[in-house]
């Protein structure tokens, strides 16, 4: 009996495991289940992570990108020069996903300095950040190259090349490359770079080039150097068929008498060029000419002539579709300017200021009487141009406040007399300053062009609300040579009509780049009366604008106290999310971030560069950013000639940004006594250096304390409080509404 109950009991217990294995088995089921559904939304493991760093001799700082989402801080090991000798480690916590996720390394403290150190990290990532600025007692000795170096060159085309040397070697360290042309100091790189693409040259010339190999302390290698002449001019493809042709073809006339006329046409384009211009007046051809402007004579007063152009380019193709015009000449000799057709000769006063010039042209007494009578003169016209008489506005430009609006029906300009530097202008074309033609332009975009418009606003995730309209300003002499007026640091308010009310917090006027086919922000503030939206966008430049409208909104910003700002400025097209729906208000900024943010707010144009900066590469994503930054006074770097640019921005700095920015937007914000304004703060002795700026940031209402009695100037600045910061700005600039 007990040997029953003891069967009995074992058999009982083997059940009992059976089950509980088959549960555990239908667990692990579920949760593989879970981890594979997981992994297929995580990104596919890159092959390798990329570091960049900056080290300054005393601290190592930077970001970690990568195609792979890490959950927990990675790992950063600092080795010595030798890339074994371990220095220290750090890690890397998750900051945005942009394409890439980065991650901000932790600065972390060097105790003595190096002409290098080396950074490993995850997916056997390697890094050498140089301290280009260390210097090694009592160091004589030049880098020095392998055996038998040589500078190659290679790819050499009409236009340009690619230059390639040898890895240089130093008894501490190599930290530059300095590369020379034709005698004169050409690029400096930074060790780690070993070639270089040089463009912009000339067809059929030889060039020299040479490159030597730098230490920190300044010793030079011998030098490697390499003679090359480019390639002659491409000759025409045998197969090429296709004639010129025109985007925006447009016939004008000019200068018109009793007897004559000067024609002026758009410049045909073609892919290989040059391009001739046959000139005809009606079936008969009058001449053959390289520029795009003719002087007709031998004509009759008061008859009608219809003129077209053709162009040919260099294999013999003629295109068959060019601008035509039909103009009419004065019944008496006369030389007021007037393209014919009936209207005004150059224009008629209607009133005091007010001038009709219903064919475009207006001349030096109709402009000069106007003036006489108030300093702003508007001038209405039917078509998408107004030609002014330089003559009729020198005396006028005189004037502080002088300026000129055209008013069309697609939108209008206002021009400020002094942006225009007549005198400047006129010698730049050879020509008296009484010969020059003020040509203002208002073009509504069509086909191709509109097209591309039309694409770049639903990338943007936006609506269109407008024309897309093409703004711009040329002078013009008496030979037909053009010249394009460079408005410098002076807004032009351009205005377009919306094709509905809108809402201001949720529209914005762009600029279009047909070149990135991208849209930007244009500091633009509206007006809406009976129904109908005015949009006022003002820039310091010509381009294509239109308006568009931006309706965004981030989850995670649903109780935060900057919501109504950054989804305001995100509306805007100034700030994005760090991924769909995210803004991450509470994240630090770096100062390459904030100068992007500075320079989209100011609506300017990037230049190529890196602002001279030895830490800013020129293939970072912020170089042309900085470069910009740089020329409007923005920012200025470190006296190191360091920009830092990964490196977490300070509210102290990120004040001085947003104070040189209005500044640069004519809004003046200087405080007479700095530490009056901030005498109320206990912490205003912990301002490093900014104090003018921090006062005056304060004084405008940019930039409040953390507390009632601290200002925090050294605290890193969040993504929220530079949102902040730089809707303040708009406001104060006038640059939203």
């Amino acid at each position: 009996m007990h040997n029953k109950l003891d069967l009995h009991a074992l058999l009982r217990d083997e059940r009992r495991r059976i089950r509980l294995k088959s549960a555990v088995m239908k667990k692990m089921s579920k949760v593989l289940c879970v981890l594979l559904i997981v992994s297929m939304f995580l990104p596919v493991l890159a092959s390798a992570a990329t570091i960049e760093a900056t080290y300054d001799g005393s601290s190592v700082s930077g970001s970690v990108y990568s195609d792979v989402y890490y959950d927990a801080p990675i790992t950063i090991t600092v080795y010595g020069p030798d890339s074994t000798t371990l220095i220290t480690t750090t890690t890397a916590t998750y900051s945005v996903y942009n394409s890439v996720y980065r991650y901000d390394i932790i600065p972390v403290s060097i105790s003595m300095a190096y002409p290098k150190v080396v950074l490993k990290t995850v997916e056997d990532s390697v890094y050498d950040a140089v301290y280009s600025s260390y210097v090694a007692p009592g160091d004589s000795e030049a880098p020095t190259w392998p055996i038998n170096p040589s500078l190659s060159v290679t790819d050499v085309t009409y236009k340009s090349l690619s230059l390639s040397w040898p890895v240089a070697t130093d008894n501490m360290a190599v930290v530059s490359y300095e590369v020379w042309k034709n005698g004169n100091f050409f690029e400096n790189l930074s060790f780690g770079t070993n070639s270089l693409s040089v463009t912009g040259l000339t067809y059929s010339t030889e060039y020299t080039f040479a490159v030597k190999a730098k230490d920190a302390q300044g010793n030079a290698s011998s030098t490697l150097s390499a003679t090359v002449t480019t390639l002659p001019e491409p000759s025409v493809d045998p197969q090429d068929t296709t004639p010129p042709s025109w985007s925006n073809k447009t016939l004008t006339a000019t200068n018109i008498t009793k007897t004559s006329l000067v024609l002026n046409w758009t410049a045909a384009t073609d892919v290989h060029g040059p391009i001739e211009y046959f000139v005809y007046q009606g079936q008969t051809k009058l001449t053959t000419v390289t520029d795009v402007t003719y002087n007709v004579s031998g004509l009759t007063g008061e008859t009608s002539y219809t003129f077209s152009i053709l162009a040919k380019d260099a294999k013999g193709n003629v295109t068959t579709d060019g601008p035509t015009g039909t103009f009419k000449t004065d019944k008496d000799n006369n030389d007021n300017g007037s393209s014919g057709g009936g209207a005004p000769a150059g224009g008629l006063t209607t009133a005091a200021g007010k001038i009709e010039a219903n064919n475009g042209k207006v001349d030096a007494s109709v402009l000069s009487k106007a003036f006489e009578a108030t300093s702003k003169v508007e001038i209405k016209v039917t078509g998408e141009k107004a030609e002014l008489s330089a003559a009729g506005l020198v005396e006028a430009a005189k004037k502080s406040d002088a300026a000129v609006t055209i008013v069309s029906d697609k939108g209008t300009y206002t021009l400020p007399l002094s942006v225009l530097k007549l005198d400047a202008l006129a010698k730049s074309l050879g020509v008296d300053v009484k010969d020059l033609t003020v040509s203002v332009s208002i073009t509504v975009l069509s086909g191709d062009a509109a097209t591309g418009v039309s694409s770049a606003v639903s990338t943007a995730g936006a609506t269109s609300v407008a024309d897309a309209v093409d703004f711009a300003v040329t002078v013009t002499g008496k030979d037909g040579k053009a010249a394009s007026v460079d408005f410098g640091k002076t807004y032009v308010s351009r205005s377009l009509n919306a094709t509905k009310a809108l809402d201001s917090k949720k529209a914005t006027g762009v600029l279009y780049n047909p070149e990135t086919k991208k849209l930007s922000f244009v500091p633009t503030t509206f007006e809406t009366k009976d129904g109908k939206t005015v949009a006022t966008l003002k820039r310091n430049g010509n381009s294509i604008y239109t308006v568009v409208e931006v309706n965004k909104s981030f989850s995670d910003l649903a109780n935060h106290w900057s919501k109504a700002d950054v989804e305001l400025l995100a509306n805007k097209l100034v700030v994005e999310g760090v991924a769909e729906g995210k803004f991450d208000a509470e994240r630090s900024i770096t100062r390459a971030e904030f100068a992007a943010l500075v320079v989209r707010s100011l609506g300017l144009t990037e230049v190529s560069g890196n602002g001279n900066f030895k830490d800013v590469s020129a293939g970072a994503w912020y170089a042309s950013t900085v470069a910009t930054a740089v020329n409007a006074g923005i920012i200025n770097g470190y006296e190191d000639n360091t920009f830092r640019p990964d490196a977490t921005i300070t509210r102290e700095e990120l004040a001085a940004m947003v104070i040189r920015a209005l500044s640069y937007a004519g809004v003046a914000s200087e405080v007479s006594n700095p530490q009056d304004v901030l005498k109320k703060f206990k912490d205003a002795n912990d301002i490093v250096w900014a104090q003018k700026e921090l006062a005056a940031a304060v004084n405008a209402k940019i930039i409040n304390g953390l507390t009632d009695d601290k200002i925090s100037s050294s605290s890193q600045a969040t993504r929220a409080q530079a949102a902040t910061m730089l809707k303040r700005f708009l406001d104060l600039a006038d640059f939203i509404n």
